[in-house]
């Protein structure tokens, strides 16, 4: 452009003097400020742009991730409103804008908090010293600041006061220690371990979670694996260790997601392992087993600081440290804590402690959810198909009557200027004024409209996709979550409808406008000349080039950043690596279009000046005396168009086909496999269900075809106000049993499930489960207030305290004393009380009574055997429980149901999972 400025103003200076400067300067004045203005327009639009942006990614990121919970509260049509809402806002925006040994701990004094100078802050004045090779337990309520400690010792929480130090001497102090933000280590070269509280799995399989970077080591491996009570999963599952989890672990129940990040914490071999309550996910079997086998056996010698809410373990730790409100209250064994501290032992009494007596192992029975074929987290290729667009467009010419001038009426204006004697009326200028500025007028306004109209076109167009996309991703199958990474349906939502907002309306319209203006050019020549309207064949083919996203590696890794951090510099250093690689493919494909590009442009333009001299020569060969001299120049003149204007409408049609595969792609998600009808052709009466009577006939259950049954012919009859407990080992079907109620696998869902008379499979899944309220297992919120959170959400009593438990429970028993409650549960005291207890083993119902009919009448029982396997002291307290609860229901009249009656459905991996409010 700068060098076509410099060649047209010499010409233009040749031929009219000083006079080329008045048009340079007009120019330069009107088009440099409206750029400017244009340009800091523009930027405050795309800054406007990308917060609504961000916030609908956001949204779907968060929504994508609980969209089981999402669709048991039966919540898609609200989070439909809210997407489509901030969807439409953006649209506006866009309209507008077009080696090992063991480590001693010394915390002295130190605060800390997330956001450096707030208070209060996280951690207060904290102080605590463990010696190498100890077991240090912290307890404390839900909230005091165990994770945050943990997190401190990671280097992930900002320390604002005192020193945090790691030493591998006993009494020595370090020398040439390193120092960071009163981090001390005399060892730069000391390795943690950290087990995070929510369990981080990436979509790989079992082994390369556990392994997680470093060599296999068979002896070591195995081991591993048994002291974290996994062997026994791996012979459930058809490809054993090998078998992929899924995205997030989605293929795992939630203890086995649990075990899984304890034994990549364990393979790891560090000085110092942190342990964020590994055990509450999981039975109290399975964490005897893990404390026993696993924390005190396997990883003796080393130190240890494990968070835990199971204080039946707190006699076998070294020291323990009791924490409140970020604060270390009292820190000691326990026999000194017992004898010299009330408050620990008020502490200990609240929170029901149980018995630490040693635990005979047993087998366990896992059977494992449903598997989904996932794409692999360390998988160096995308293999997901991709479909290419081919945008053809055939050449036609018309061939137009050519049309005689005579020279009277082509010399008229020429014949009114000649007249003059060196000047030129008002009258001449007026006429070309007039002539001239309504054609160009006219174009202005023409242009405006049509880009106006095109983009209002392209908008509604793309907001009807995006809420068609959204509407079908809400209706799809769970097993379309499973078996989808979820950076894959992201990309579809950010990058996908980005290209479709932005850069495809805007290369549409010039490829459209360069196609029309050169069909024109056509046309003028082939008017001239009528011979030069053979089309050329095309004899290049179009580029394709695959771009590789790395979203599913980014969003996966953002997710286990802390536990990707505390695994050292190697780890990060290969996800980086790994980074890397899908980057480079990208750069590399990116390359090689511009480059390709650039080839075929110049290809382009060689024809195109070929097709010019062929013009110019034919011109010359044509009869003269029936050629008009102007239309030759016309003709001349508007084929030299065709050299820079051919390159860019090829590369604005490419552009429109590269941008045409994300439409493509969002085309794809509009027909996704939907779950059942979600409105009922026949909806239930207002006030169902109205007892909460619930009757399983012969369920069963799989995730998918070819997968073995989770839930195998349950046979249950739960009557109008009972209490149920389901309990049993991990991996025996306690969720899939709420799957099957909320019908989150429809396809493979076999038999009848009655709720009042009234068979779940003949009403919509909106009345269904708009009907049936749940606490999930995992807790999901949302970037919102806690206010807002509080709404469309119940708190679950995962990974808490017993207090809170209890709490709880209380709440249950006295809100919901007319309702009938279904608890899955881990901790026996929560369902001692309940009308009916439900063990479940393998998918199967194999006990389902009172607590007194399987506890006190048959000693041999299942639920008999879990029970004493909480310890001796424990045991014999529940027994005593399920008695007094007996005698009392034998003492007083069951109350009639109350005409109000809900269903309510609690699902808990500690205490509760759901519960329907």
């Amino acid at each position: 452009m700068p060098i076509q400025i410099v060649v047209v103003g010499y010409i233009m200076w040749q031929s009219i003097g000083i006079y080329t400067l008045i048009g340079f300067g007009s120019l330069f004045l009107l088009t440099i400020p409206i750029q400017a203005y244009a340009s800091i327009l523009s930027g405050k639009l795309r800054a406007s742009i990308a917060g609504l942006t961000d916030r609908r990614v956001q949204l779907m990121s968060e929504l994508v991730a609980g969209i089981q919970v999402i669709k048991m509260y039966a919540w898609e049509k609200p989070f439909n409103k809210i997407v489509s809402q901030t969807r439409l806002a953006e649209i506006k925006k866009i309209h507008s804008s077009s080696n090992v040994s063991a480590v001693r701990i010394e915390l002295d004094k130190v605060s800390a908090n997330w956001i450096i100078g707030q208070l209060p802050p996280i951690l207060c004045d904290v102080t605590l010293k463990v010696k190498p090779g100890e077991l240090c337990t912290l307890v404390g309520p839900v909230g005091s600041g165990k994770s945050s400690l943990l997190n401190l010792l990671l280097q992930e929480l900002p320390v604002s006061a005192g020193t945090v130090g790691l030493f591998q001497f006993e009494n020595e102090k370090p020398i040439g220690f390193k120092s960071k933000h009163r981090f001390i280590q005399d060892n730069p070269e000391m390795t943690i371990s950290y087990a995070s509280q929510d369990p981080w799995l990436f979509s790989g399989t079992i082994r390369e979670n556990i392994l997680f970077g470093l060599e296999y080591d068979h002896t070591r491996y195995r081991e591993v694996t048994r002291v974290c009570s996994l062997l026994k999963d791996f012979q459930q599952f058809p490809n054993g260790d090998l078998t992929s989890v899924g995205e997030r672990g989605a293929s795992l129940s939630g203890g086995q997601r649990a075990r899984v990040n304890l034994a990549r914490a364990i393979y790891k071999q560090a000085d110092l392992y942190l342990l964020d309550d590994p055990l509450s996910a999981v039975d109290a079997r399975v964490a005897r087993i893990l404390f026993n086998e696993c924390i005190s056996k396997h990883l003796h010698g080393k130190t240890r600081i494990l968070v835990t809410h199971q204080l039946n373990y707190l006699k076998q730790a070294d020291t323990i440290a009791m924490i409140d409100r970020g604060c270390i209250k009292h820190q000691g064994t326990f026999d000194t804590l017992m004898k010299i501290n009330p408050e620990f032992n008020n502490l200990l009494n609240n929170m029901k402690t149980n018995d630490t007596e040693s635990l005979q192992d047993a087998n366990e029975n896992h059977s494992p959810k449903k598997l989904s074929e996932e794409v692999n987290f360390f998988s160096r290729f995308d293999k997901s198909r991709t479909s290419r667009i081919s945008i053809r467009s055939q050449d036609s010419y018309q061939f137009l009557p050519y049309q005689e001038f005579t020279t009277a009426e082509c010399n008229t204006q020429v014949d009114s200027e000649t007249m003059e004697s060196g000047r030129m009326s008002n009258k001449v200028y007026y006429r070309y004024f007039r002539e001239g500025g309504t054609c160009i007028v006219g174009c202005i306004v023409l242009v405006i409209l049509r880009s106006f109209f095109f983009m209002h076109v392209c908008m509604n167009a793309g907001r009807k996709l995006h809420n068609h996309m959204f509407s079908n991703v809400l209706q799809a199958t769970m097993n379309f979550f499973h078996t989808n990474p979820s950076g894959r349906i992201l990309n579809r939502f950010s990058k996908d409808v980005g290209a479709m907002d932005e850069l495809l309306p805007r290369a549409m319209l010039e490829a459209i406008q360069i196609f029309l203006v050169m069909t024109g050019i056509l046309v003028i020549i082939t008017s001239v000349n009528p011979w030069m309207g053979i089309p050329i064949l095309r004899t290049l083919n179009d580029w394709r080039v695959l771009q590789k996203s790395s979203f599913s590696h980014v969003s996966t890794t953002l997710d286990g950043l802390m536990t990707i951090r505390s695994r050292g510099k190697d780890v990060e250093r290969m996800l980086c690596n790994e980074f890397d690689h899908y980057q480079d493919i990208h750069t590399g494909a990116w390359y090689l279009t511009i480059t390709t590009g650039s080839a075929f442009g110049l290809i382009l333009d060689l024809i195109s000046c070929v097709f010019v001299t062929c013009v110019c020569y034919s011109l010359i060969l044509m009869d003269p005396e029936n050629t008009f001299g102007g239309s030759v120049g016309l003709a001349i003149s508007q084929s030299l168009i065709l050299t820079g204007m051919l390159q860019y409408g090829v590369k604005q049609t490419a552009e429109v086909q590269s941008q045409m595969t994300s439409v493509e792609r969002i085309i794809q998600y509009t027909d996704l496999p939907k779950e059942g009808p979600m409105e009922s052709t026949h909806p239930p009466p207002s006030d169902w269900p109205s007892k909460g009577d619930v009757k399983w006939q012969n369920v069963s259950m799989s995730y998918k075809a070819e997968d073995p049954p989770v839930l195998k012919n349950i046979d249950l009859v739960i009557e109008s106000g009972w209490k149920v407990g389901v309990v049993g080992r991990t991996g025996a079907g306690k969720s899939s049993l709420i799957s099957a109620l909320f019908r989150l696998a429809d396809d493979g869902l076999q038999g009848k499930i009655i709720i009042d008379d009234l068979d779940t499979k003949s009403i919509g899944l909106q009345d269904l489960r708009a009907h049936i309220s749940i606490i999930p297992q995992e807790p999901i919120l949302f970037s919102e207030t806690l206010r807002y959170n509080l709404d469309p959400f119940g708190l679950t009593t995962a990974n808490i305290d017993s207090q809170t438990d209890a709490m709880i429970q209380r709440t249950i028993r006295t809100k919901f004393a007319n309702c009938t409650v279904i608890t899955i549960a881990h901790r026996l005291n929560t369902i001692i009380d309940s009308d009916r207890v439900l063990v479940m083993d393998n998918g199967n119902a194999a006990e389902f009574g009172s607590p007194y009919e399987l506890l006190i009448e048959n000693s041999k029982s299942m639920f008999a055997e879990m029970v004493d396997q909480t310890g001796s002291i424990m045991a014999e307290k529940l027994r005593e429980e399920v008695i007094k609860y007996h005698n009392e229901r034998e003492s007083f009249e069951t109350f009639d149901d109350d005409e109000n009656q809900q269903m309510y459905d609690i699902d808990s991996s500690t205490i509760i999972d759901s519960i329907k409010l």
